[in-house]
């Protein structure tokens, strides 16, 4: 309701402890605002917008339970700030791949400036293909995890994902069942974290690994170590995308 969302006292911003200056419903769906501040917002503060209950839509049901969000002013992500998690590199027949991200920092990391990129295995100088985490701004925040996929509907279907909000579409490559090399970096060409797999690597006793993800074990150990990597257990189905790994 155009109406309703204008008025700025149906928003407050914590800890800045001020309401908006101007609330504009974006045309031509009206289904965006925009909030413009007086005061600035500092680096390394995560904010809590809360929109109050006299917002409503157009037949006047009030925002409800869901009216709270985090933001933050991101900062600049350097290596090992976020990490590869998880990776499904063969899927099930009609499935897709995805790659999960975890931030280990203390950093608010907007995904939208980072890309997945696969290499030639037999020349690590070579690109393959090149995939954006987010056509769109998409904060991080630290502790979280985040996976992405070229088909959400899919991985959903065939997994449980815990944190459905943390799940993004994106044309990411697609990595080969056998072996290959997966490198997230920022578009500035800085190398975040960078994972040679090997289909070796899955748990020995696996009677099939279509559909399989490989899981870290540990943020902190190396990334291309294969000890650090499991093949995600059949309790969660087989894999954990969005939340914490089972192994």
């Amino acid at each position: 309701d155009v109406v309703t969302a204008s008025d700025v006292s149906a928003y407050s911003v914590s800890p800045l402890g001020s309401t908006p200056a101007l609330a504009m419903p974006m045309p031509f769906d009206y289904k965006t605002v925009r909030l413009e501040f007086i005061q600035a917002f500092s680096p390394g503060i995560v904010y809590t917008l809360t929109v109050r209950n006299t917002l409503t839509d157009c037949s006047g049901n009030a925002v409800g339970m869901s009216n709270t969000a985090r933001f933050a002013l991101p900062d600049s992500a350097l290596a090992q700030d976020v990490i590869i998690n998880e990776i499904l590199f063969n899927p099930r027949t009609y499935g897709v791949d995805f790659v999960e991200l975890y931030n280990r920092s203390n950093k608010v990391i907007d995904v939208s400036q980072l890309e997945l990129v696969e290499l030639d295995v037999s020349d690590v100088g070579r690109v393959l293909e090149i995939g954006a985490v987010s056509a769109q701004s998409f904060l991080l925040f630290p502790g979280q995890w985040l996976a992405i996929t070229e088909n959400t509907d899919n991985i959903l279907q065939q997994y449980t994902a815990s944190n459905p909000d943390m799940l993004l579409s994106a044309a990411i490559p697609n990595f080969p069942d056998d072996e290959g090399i997966c490198v997230l970096r920022h578009r500035s060409g800085t190398v975040l974290d960078s994972l040679h797999y090997n289909s070796n690597w899955h748990y020995a006793l696996l009677d099939v690994e279509d559909g399989v993800s490989l899981e870290r074990t540990d943020y902190d150990l190396s990334t291309n170590n294969k000890n650090n990597w499991h093949s995600a257990a059949s309790a969660v189905g087989f894999a954990t995308p969005t939340y914490l790994n089972s192994q």
